[in-house]
Formats: structure tokens, sequence, C-alpha cells
């Protein structure tokens, strides 16, 4: 019984090993570090019982609905266990990986219960299939897959506890859990209703009662096109005829895996306008094979049926809208039932078959699911590597083109910048009307120098959008911010219609932190370092708190505030205020580059003023001079980046300052040598 969990939990974290180094991606920075209920201390604990997944309140027409306290509780017993930070993302992956060998092992050793104590092999078969399938990787490594491995857990336990001990609360209990980690964990009532029909179904009907109850008086969140075009289809029938077809896709990522993408949305599967071929024989076959074990009176093999069918329901599109189409994690509980019907199968191959071969059959199925899962963790290493991955994938896939382009703007490199607009173009053609494509698109026109085609682009965004929120306005008017700051007076805008634009959309959208950032540097760039610049510097510190920030992108990091700030008194030629500030972030932030260099910058300056009158004082009661603390970052900065030339020029700087010449003139030719020619350098 023991090696029935041991061996599948090892194999699991064996082939979960690399998920481990992988780091936020996608869905995953809007669930922990834009959710106050993960990364804010200050947030009690019970209050992620009143908000959504994303830390929204359950009840206002801007949540998502989707109710998950637990999952939710394990991400921020995650962040303790991390000593309260969430710059690295690794303790989340750690979790990940052990609660998915966690139910792997679990798999094995309820297959030896459910099949009677009486297969060994084909219940170790079971959960070393459960470890290792390919299909499960999304819900792994990706950590807001947390909720469906949470929920399979928990539904599992439901439906073993009750099967065992007979215990209707101890199933209730279990069952709440499941439906408070992820919202299909509540079908584990439906699956024992074949037990005890009435009370499985008025356990269903409380709990579905009190999980709806929590919406208040709030409208369901709607799906858009991108989300779930094939509910946007009018006709029903073809509606149905399209999700028969992706009943087939799903069943067909059981059996074979390729085709794995976190990405299936819009113009990936096609609107059908009848039911194809291949979901007909899809159900046929599963109507045989369930008549078949019920004429055999092999209730294992129906059981396992409802019991990979039950939790499929809520993805299935056949009662209520989802916001994907198709998602390789919704199989996540599912396949539970899949592998421990693999197993009641087998059960039935002839004796005359050899052992050997389906031995060995069994284990080719094993690696091969193993070497896919093992390659397909690399492709959730990074948001580039699993953009990448998608676009090779599904290569119609508009949110994988247009994210991976975004990628590239990030970067500003030409080359890769020029393959963006390729990207773009791809979006663009597949679906005309996709705003954020046609944004980013001008974004990368912008960087390249083009600003006639970005003014187009940006223009062109603003008219698919001119009935939509706040949100999407903020954000191009934040592209112009850019463009006016870079062309000065050749940009067809002026600063302060762009400055009034921006202030008009961030006043309507105050959770729009990124944008008052800009709009902050904007001012600075308009009115040099005043107070309208401090004043929305200070808005976006109070912005990046409130709880409905949650896009991706739109968290500034505080050190980039308080150095912006630091910088501007600086130019006001308070440098005892500008090092203060930048000593007080350094304390709290995780070493950054600019931060020291700027350290260094000021406290140079303060010696030009005070010469060796301000000291600084170390917690050991060590006092360093103003010189002595500048070396001190300039050098920590020059360890950790040695080939930087903002390090190297600043470094050389500080040298020339205190009579070091020769290593000086050593630091602008290391300098020199890099950037090529560099005319401030080559003055020094």
């Amino acid at each position: 019984m023991k090696t029935l969990f041991g061996v599948p939990f090892v194999v699991s974290v064996i082939v979960y090993l690399n998920a481990i180094e992988c780091g936020y991606v996608w869905d995953d920075r809007a669930a922990i570090l834009g959710n106050r209920d993960v990364v804010r201390v200050e947030n009690e604990w019970w209050e992620c019982f009143l908000h959504d997944f994303w830390g929204d309140k359950i009840d206002s027409d801007d949540s998502h609905k989707s109710y998950r306290p637990v999952t939710v509780l394990s991400f921020r017993a995650d962040v303790w266990l991390a000593g309260g930070r969430v710059d690295s993302a690794r303790q989340f992956h750690v979790t990940n990986v052990f609660l998915h060998s966690l139910c792997s092992g679990l798999v094995g050793m309820y297959t030896w219960e459910f099949l009677d104590k009486k297969f060994y092999w084909l219940s170790m078969f079971a959960g070393l299939l459960f470890a290792v399938h390919a299909v499960h990787v999304e819900a792994v490594a990706g950590i807001v897959g947390r909720a469906d491995v949470l929920s399979g857990i928990f539904f599992l336990l439901c439906v073993w506890g009750y099967e065992k001990y007979k215990s209707v609360m101890l199933a209730f209990v279990f069952a709440s859990l499941a439906t408070m980690s992820k919202e299909n964990g509540i079908t584990c009532l439906l699956y024992l209703a074949i037990y005890s029909p009435v009370i499985f179904v008025a356990f269903f009907a409380v709990i579905f009662k009190l999980r709806y109850a929590l919406h208040g008086d709030a409208k369901m969140y709607e799906w858009t096109i991108l989300e779930n075009h094939i509910l946007m289809e009018d006709s029903l029938w073809k509606r149905y005829a399209s999700f028969a077809n992706v009943h087939y896709l799903y069943l067909m990522m059981l059996l074979f895996p390729n085709k794995l993408s976190f990405d299936h949305g819009y113009d990936t599967i096609p609107v059908l306008e009848n039911p194809n071929v291949e979901s007909v024989l899809a159900y046929l076959a599963l109507g045989v094979v369930g008549i078949w074990g019920y004429c055999r009176n092999d209730e294992k093999v129906v059981r396992s049926i409802l019991l990979a069918l039950m939790p499929f329901l809520p993805a299935s599109h056949l009662f209520f809208p989802i916001g994907a189409v198709l998602a390789e994690r919704l199989l996540y509980v599912p396949s539970i039932g899949f592998c421990v019907f693999v197993a009641a199968l087998l059960r039935h191959v002839p004796p005359r078959v050899p052992r050997m071969a389906c031995t060995l059959l069994g284990l080719i199925v094993l690696l091969s699911h193993s070497w896919k899962t093992f390659h397909r963790c690399r492709d959730w290493e990074s948001e580039l590597t699993l953009f990448q991955s998608a676009v090779e994938t599904e290569p119609r896939s508009i949110r994988a083109l247009s994210n991976l382009a975004y990628l590239y703007l990030q970067g500003k490199n030409k080359t890769q910048l020029e393959h963006g607009k390729i990207l773009l173009r791809r979006a663009i053609d597949i679906y005309p009307e996709y705003s954020t494509a046609w944004n980013n698109l001008g974004a990368t026109h912008r960087l390249l120098g083009e600003s006639h085609q970005a003014i187009a682009c940006f223009q062109k965004t603003a008219d698919i959008n001119k009935d939509n929120d706040c949100k999407i306005g903020a954000l191009i008017a934040t592209d112009m911010a850019k463009l006016v700051m870079e062309e000065g007076a050749n940009s067809n805008y002026t600063g302060e219609q762009v400055e009034s634009l921006l202030e008009y959309h961030t006043n309507r959208c105050p959770a729009m932190p990124f944008a008052i950032y800009q709009l902050a540097r904007l001012q600075e760039y308009l009115y040099g370092p005043g107070e309208k610049a401090i004043a929305s510097f200070q808005r976006t510190l109070e912005s990046n708190r409130m709880k409905n920030v949650s896009a991706r992108g739109d968290l500034v990091e505080e050190w980039q505030v308080y150095n912006a700030l630091s910088l501007i008194e600086f130019r006001r030629g308070e440098h005892l205020r500008g090092v203060e500030i930048l000593e007080d972030v350094n304390r709290r932030s995780r070493g950054q580059m600019e931060l020291w260099v700027h350290l260094c910058v000021g406290w140079i300056e303060l010696h030009k003023k005070h010469g060796d009158e301000i000291v600084f004082t170390l917690t050991n009661g060590t006092k360093q001079s103003a010189l002595e603390r500048a070396e001190y970052f300039i050098a920590l900065a020059n360890e950790k980046y040695p080939d930087n030339i903002f390090v190297l020029g600043n470094y050389g700087w500080l040298l020339e300052y205190s009579g070091r010449l020769d290593m000086a003139r050593g630091m602008y030719e290391k300098a020199l040598s890099l950037v090529g020619t560099h005319e401030q350098l080559e003055t020094n």
C-alpha cells in the first residue's frame, strides 16, 4: 500500500523537478503579485472569503466571480514560507509540485481500493500515469493551476472518504473544500449521488445555492469573443456542433497529448456548421464502452467513466458559459477518473496476451509521457518560452502572437521589434478588431521611430474602443506620452493634450499605477521637478495598493517610484533629502543597480557641499564618510554588473573626484571599449 503512494509521488517529483525553477507567467502575475489577499500583510487572512480569486469583492460588477478562498490561502501560506518575499516564484512552484505528487500517490492508493485490492500493478500504473501525464503540465507548472490540483485532491478525498467510511459529513467537508479550491469541485457530490441520490443532490443544491448567494445582486461576468468565440455564435446548432468538436479534442488530449498550448482561444478551434465525424465517433466509442461495461455487470468500468465525466461537466459548455473554449488544466480532475478507467479496463485484457508485451507497452506509455512532461515544463520557464511555444503549436492564437510581440517590445531590440511587427500584423489579419494588437503595434512603430504609423495605430485602437472603459484609453494615452517625451516638438500631439487625456482616464480608473507613473514622468518632462510630478508619483504608490490592480504589467515597482522621487530632489538641489529617500527604499528592496548608482551620485554631491561633515552610521555603529558610502554602493553595482556602461561611467567619475586618476581612466576606457564612442566618456 505504501509503495502505491510512494512510487507515483517520487516519480512525479522527478519529472517536475525543472518546474521548480519556473517564474511567474501569464495569469500568475494577476493572481499573486496583483492580489492584495496574497501579498499585502495588512489584509486579514479571512478577507479572502469575501473576495474572488483575483482579490476583488465577489459581489462587485467587476468581479470575475471565481470564488477560490482555499487556493488563495495556500498562496498566502507560500508567501509566509518565503519570508514575505514574492520576488521569486520558487516557493509557489515547490508547493505545486508537492501537491501534484500528493495527488498522484492518492490516485494509486484509491485505484487499489476501487479495484477491491486485487490489481496491484494496474493500480500502480494508474498512479504513475496520473503522475507523468503531459496534459497536467499547465496545472502544475502554472502557479494558478494550484486551484485545479487542490480541487482534485479534495475531490478524490471526498469520493474515497465516503466509499471507504460511508461518512456523509466527511464527504460534505471535503466537497466544500474542493468547491472552495475551484468551482468544479462541487461535482464530487454529483458522482456520489449514485450511492445516495437524495442526500448528495440535496448537499449539491445547498453548496450551489450558497456559492451563488455570494454574488449578491451583481451580474455574472460577461465573456468576450476573445475568451470564448464559439459562445458568441448566434446559431445554437452551430454552438453545440462546435462544442462537440471541443469534447473530441479533450478526449484526444487524454489519449495523445501532443498539441499543448497555454491558449486554445479565438480562431484556434473552428466554429462548425455541423457535427464532424471525429466528435460523433468519440461519443459512439464512449457509449459503446459504457454499454459494454453495463452489459457485463462491470460496475468498475461504468463508475470510472462517471468519475471522469462528472468533473468534466463544468468544462463541457453544455450548462453554462466559461471563459475558455479549451484549456488543458480543466482536464486535471477528470483525468483522475480517466486513469482509474484505464486500470479498470485493463483488467479485461485476455490471458493469452503475453504479460511481457503488456508490461513493455505500459513502460513505453509512461516513459513517453515522462519525456513530454519534462520538456513541456521548460515551456513554462518564462513568459518568453511560453509564448514562443504557443506560437509554434497554435500559430493562429492571437493572444500568443500579441503577447510574444509585447515581450519583444519590452526588449527594445530592433531585430525583435521588427519580428514583433510581423507577429502583430498576423494577429490583426486574423482578428482586425483586436485593439491590444493595434496598441502594441503602435508602440512598436514608436520605438522604431515610425511616429506617423504609431499615431495611426493608436488612433485605430481608440476607434475600436470608443465605447469601452477607461482602462484602454489610459493605456493608449500612456503610449502617446512616451511619444511626446521622445519626439518633443516633432510629436503630432502637444504634451498638455496628452497630460489632459491621461488625467481624465486615470481619474476615472484610479487602479492604473503604470499609467499614473507615466503621467508623473510626463509632468516632470513638461514642467520640471515640481509639485505636480511629485503628487502623481505619490498617486502611483496609492494606486499600487488598490485591491483591483490586476492587469499584467500594471504594477510599478516601489523602488522605481522612490527612485524617481529622489531624482526630483536631486534636480531641486535637495541632495540630502534625495539620499534619505534612496537609503530608505534600498533597505526594503532587493538590490537594484539604479538605486546603487544614484546613491553613489547623491553621496558625492553631499561630499561636494559638506565635505566630511556628513557621515552615515551603520547598524553596527560603524561610521562611513560620504565618499566611503558612495564607493560602497558603486562597488556593489560594479560587482553585480561589471560590464554596465552606466555603472562604469559613474565609478570612473567617483575615482576621478577622489583623485585616483589612473583607476578612473581604466574605468572610462573599459566603458568606451563596450560602447564604441561616447562623447562624455571621451571627454572624461
